[in-house]
């Protein structure tokens, strides 16, 4: 069964905490250990000392009443046992309680094993054993070797002690380590758990969200939990949300723009061509029809051209090509361009004395399409008898381009849209064979390759006006 990713992260953290803890209470045990068995180990080197101080007054008095009793007092204060052994390993003196009342004790009825001694080959020697079978577990030892003053005999001063305090000591440590740990580790389980799975709970909510979007559904939004960079995830997560749904309901706009833009056109073109062919129209008839057949392909030529040049700026595969040249120029000729519809219309021209010629570094192509497409619009949407008026100038590093008509002019409610794909502003001009609905939608995208801004201006039933700013030098977005 596949774990959920909040239990994966409380198991892995959880184990990892508990291995450093073991690590934490095995090196501590371990240095503990050190400290007691070198504190240890200095008490029996200690003992050995006394007794050894006490040897050359026994000597000196001919009597080991002394030593035995140092040796039992040592026993006594340390709880050890310390006795003497010659080269032989029998033991001539003893501190045990047996030895100090009757003489002999279980120790000098032993002998130590003279290899263990002639192993000795320091003052001092520390070991860990049995001592050759005198005890039957290991035992902590500490020889001292020394030489009586009178005799030159070698003497062997041997302090032991048990291990038993020790491991007592260790067991104490572990049973104090683990209630002291439980408790804490408990309740920092339970807390780690809580946060694991706050954590870890936005995470669910963007796998059945994200779930929903693949197949289409673009209305689950994850709460935001916390303010934190998962809370940050999550509105980061909701906004790309937005923008998948937003940018599918273009995709889909688009695709239904087309097919109506492509379908009027078709029909238009396949009835009066099934007309013609089947002999409805009659011949003299014949050259109007065709003539309206003419403009319908031409309008499906602008609108394939549209598209085209569309998908090339949104796919960033445009190649801009910057050169000198003068707009004012540019707006002159495009305006002479198109003096036969301006006559039929009756129209008015303002501003074009007044254009002062202006040397831009620009994509010659790309801003004549730009200044086309308002005139174009200006043009088509003024009312007849109107007035069209230009004008441009420079300010610092950018020159201004503004034109404006008079006519229907634009809603207010329509001005935010006016610049997006196949928004047209009169929904009764979406059949109207002039209008594509993109013209200002390439004029942006233009704008936006050179890094100049275009915005619009109207008033309803009185005029319509287009600024366009234009850097001066086109400079490459990095």
């Amino acid at each position: 069964m596949r774990l959920r990713l909040y239990k994966k992260f409380f198991f892995t953290t959880s184990a990892v905490l508990l291995v450093t803890l073991t690590l934490v209470y095995v090196l501590f045990a371990f240095a503990m250990n050190s400290y007691i068995l070198k504190n240890k180990y200095a008490l029996l080197d200690s003992s050995c000392l006394a007794v050894a101080s006490n040897i050359e007054d026994a000597e000196n008095s001919a009597s080991l009443d002394k030593i035995v009793n140092t040796a039992y007092l040592i026993n006594r204060v340390n709880e050890s046992d310390v006795f003497v052994a010659n080269e032989q390993g029998v033991i001539i003196s003893c501190g045990c309680e047996n030895y100090l009342s009757e003489g002999s004790c279980t120790h000098s009825a032993a002998i130590i094993d003279r290899n263990f001694l002639n192993g000795i080959d320091k003052e001092k020697n520390y070991s860990l054993g049995t001592l050759e079978g005198v005890y039957s577990e290991p035992h902590l030892i500490s020889v001292l070797k020394t030489v009586a003053p009178s005799s030159d005999q070698k003497l062997y001063i041997i302090a032991v002690s048990n291990t038993l305090s020790i491991k007592e000591l260790t067991k104490f440590m572990f049973g104090t380590y683990a209630i002291a740990a439980i408790i804490p580790l408990a309740f920092m389980f339970f807390a780690e758990y809580g946060l694991v799975y706050k954590l870890t709970k936005p995470l669910k909510y963007m796998s059945v969200a994200a779930k929903s979007i693949a197949n289409g559904d673009f209305s689950k939004r994850v709460p935001v939990m916390s303010d934190d960079e998962i809370g940050e995830l999550s509105v980061l997560f909701n906004k790309m949300t937005d923008s998948l749904a937003e940018t599918e309901m273009t995709s889909r706009n688009f695709i239904a723009n087309v097919s109506h833009e492509l379908k009027t056109p078709m029909t238009v073109i396949s009835g009066f061509i099934d007309g013609i062919i089947d002999n409805t129209i009659k011949e003299e008839e014949r050259s109007h029809y065709l003539k309206i057949i003419s403009d319908e392909i031409k309008r499906l030529s602008r609108l394939v051209q549209s598209m085209l040049s569309i998908s090339k700026f949104e796919s960033k595969e445009m190649i801009i090509s910057p050169s000198g040249f003068d707009i004012g120029d540019m707006i002159l000729n495009i305006v002479f361009s198109m003096e036969k519809r301006i006559n039929d219309k009756n129209i008015t021209i303002e501003g074009l004395d007044t254009l002062s010629h202006t040397e831009i570094n620009a994509d010659r192509d790309l801003i004549y399409q730009l200044l086309y497409n308002l005139t174009d619009n200006a043009v088509k949407y003024v009312d007849d008898f109107g007035r069209i008026a230009f004008s441009l100038y420079r300010i610092d590093k950018t020159v201004v381009f503004k034109i404006i008509n008079t006519g229907k002019g634009i809603l207010a409610s329509d001005l935010k849209h006016i610049f997006e794909k196949f928004y047209k502003t009169d929904k009764s001009r979406s059949t109207n064979k002039d209008s594509l609905g993109l013209g200002l939608y390439i004029c942006k995208t233009i704008l936006d390759i050179h890094n100049g801004e275009i915005t619009v201006n109207s008033e309803p039933d009185q005029f319509t006006e287009f600024t366009v700013t234009l850097p001066i030098n086109y400079t490459a977005k990095e």
